[in-house]
């Protein structure tokens, strides 16, 4: 721990040898915290120089506080000091000052500062981006789930500024393009930064590329790249890698496949399901129609790892339980995510529940459903939870809420009538 040595002589030469520190001193102890990922020991060493009138601050003390905001994830802190540093006269901030902010807002998903950021280094400073401040303004746009933008300066890096991308540069850009549903376009990239770059695909390359193809329901592709990390590119899949090739084999409905997945990761790498592997898993099972195996994960991921559900979790559980025509347990799912877990319902958990309750023929717990996440959850029904509790209505033989659900669905869409005209009773005028 180089920083606490670091700080400990800062403070014995104040103590001991009675010496006042001087801007370098701050400066190199605020950096050796900031290194070591002590954020706050970080800025309450530059709160305190910052209140000593007669130490001048320089670009270098700012840039150690904005990269410990950075390390911290406060990139209003961060963006603060970088606006902070602007009015003083004396100070003009580097490329470095910009990567340290560009990079505070992309942790903090705050993808159109880090834009504003950039822009203006170029603009108002004439400041020349380098790799890192390029590879956090990509990252930056991967976050904020703006696919084109990094397209569009990976494109740039290259062709105006003439600079090579680095395995991080390309993971941000495969990512970006898995999160924009731009599946082969990911799949291409992971192709060429090997054949035109000449670089090796990291975990995380291959992890996103994987995730690219769950995204685009091509579970071959992903089972190919994970077949490849370990017989190709020497390199062991973690938790990332598993659970991204198993959603894959879960959009592409090969249930089975995601199952064995599921177990390799554990017997094969002594590795521990995340709560993303599990809802992965469960998804596969209710895909499948394995009702008693979905379940069975659901408590395991529970009692043996203590693993929290979260709301994909127990929407991936209901919908088992809606499959396998079991609204009872569909209905205990329901209560528990909000009673046990504490957690927020969204209309899919709704839609499920209520679509297990109407197979069941429950349509008295269906239409209380329907109320339920009207008036506790304050919850707007969809197309699907109107056409649900139409079907219930129907099967309940309550003619009047029929003609109020069938209103609601009008005010929902222009195709109602198109969607739902089917589902109107037709035996009993």
């Amino acid at each position: 721990k180089q920083w606490a040595g670091a700080l400990q002589l800062f403070e014995e030469m104040r103590s001991e040898r009675s010496l006042e520190p001087n801007i370098i001193t701050y400066s190199a102890a605020i950096s050796a915290c900031e290194k070591g990922g002590q954020w706050t020991e970080a800025l309450r060493l530059f709160a305190e120089v910052r209140g000593k009138c007669w130490l001048k601050l320089d670009v270098i003390t700012y840039n150690a506080a904005i990269s410990a905001c950075e390390k911290g994830q406060r990139w209003v802190e961060a963006l603060g000091l970088h606006e902070e540093m602007q009015t003083k006269g004396w100070l003009r901030p580097t490329v470095i000052s910009y990567s340290a902010a560009i990079s505070a807002c992309e942790k903090g998903k705050q993808w159109a500062e880090a834009l504003r950021l950039f822009e203006e280094m170029q603009t108002k400073h004439c400041l020349t981006p380098n790799s890192i401040t390029w590879n956090a303004v990509i990252s930056a746009c991967e976050k904020g789930e703006q696919w084109v933008d990094a397209l569009r300066l990976f494109v740039e890096m290259q062709t105006i500024h003439q600079l090579s991308p680095t395995v991080i540069t390309c993971n941000a850009v495969i990512s970006a393009l898995g999160k924009g549903q731009q599946g082969n376009a990911a799949v291409r990239l992971f192709e060429e930064m090997q054949t035109e770059y000449r670089l090796k695909p990291s975990v995380i390359t291959c992890s996103a590329a994987m995730s690219a193809c769950a995204v685009g329901h091509q579970w071959t592709q992903a089972l190919q790249l994970f077949e490849e990390m370990e017989t190709r590119l020497w390199l062991t899949p973690n938790v990332i890698s598993y659970s991204a090739v198993i959603t894959a084999c879960e959009k592409g409905q090969q249930w089975a496949r995601a199952l064995r997945l599921f177990d390799d990761m554990q017997i094969k790498h002594w590795l521990t399901p995340n709560v993303i592997t599990y809802s992965a898993a469960i998804s596969a099972c209710e895909n499948g129609g394995q009702f008693v195996e979905a379940l069975w994960l659901f408590q395991e991921m529970q009692t043996k790892h203590q693993i929290r559900p979260d709301v994909i979790t127990c929407n991936a559980a209901i919908s088992a339980c809606e499959k396998g025509q079991r609204w009872a347990e569909a209905l205990w799912f329901y209560n528990e995510m909000h009673a046990k877990h504490r957690l927020k319902l969204d209309v899919i958990t709704c839609n499920a529940a209520i679509s297990a309750c109407v197979k069941g023929q429950a349509w008295a717990e269906a239409l209380w459903l329907f109320e339920d996440m009207r008036s506790r959850h304050w919850l707007d029904p969809d197309v699907l939870t109107c056409s649900a509790a139409i079907s219930a209505c129907e099967e309940g033989q309550q003619w009047a809420e029929v003609l109020r659900h069938f209103e609601d669905l009008q005010e929902l869409t222009m195709h109602a009538q198109e969607f739902t005209w089917f589902s109107m009773p037709s035996k009993k005028k």
